[in-house]
């Protein structure tokens, strides 16, 4: 159990001022960072090195998404990024699946999202990596 002066912040201090925090964990205090169940990280990169540098190019479907989203924010003169629907519209989806593949896209560091904000949308990886549209589309 998480002392009360460290549960917000999620991490384990030695100079906690609850001292018999120690004697309920079933781990050494003093060991190695990854043996701690709960630690301070120092960044995302450092958990998913993957997230901001792809070693691999995208699959099929993942170029048609990432050339798609590049063209709609190259024609559209407020240089937003598609929304949901229209990504749906034009790759006959559901939304559960557009949803899953932006995820998959940004897991594996092709696109960068911001939570909470509509159309945040932006393409990270190498312009050669994003192949021509199948077909083409309209506004």
């Amino acid at each position: 159990m998480r002392p009360s002066s460290c549960a917000p912040c999620w991490r384990m201090k030695p100079s906690c001022p609850k001292p018999q925090w120690k004697r309920s964990l079933p781990w050494n205090p003093q060991s190695t960072p990854s043996m701690r169940p709960c630690v301070q990280l120092e960044s995302i990169a450092s958990l998913h090195p993957r997230r901001h540098r792809p070693r691999a190019g995208p699959t099929r479907q993942q170029g048609q998404f990432l050339a798609f989203i590049h063209e709609y924010i190259m024609r559209n003169e407020a240089r937003v990024a598609p929304t949901h629907a229209a990504l749906q519209r034009f790759f006959n989806l559901t939304a559960p699946s557009v949803n899953s593949m932006l995820v998959r896209l940004e897991r594996r560091g092709f696109i960068r999202r911001i939570p909470g904000k509509a159309r945040a949308i932006e393409v990270i990886c190498p312009p050669e990596w994003i192949p021509q549209l199948d077909r083409p589309f309209k506004f």
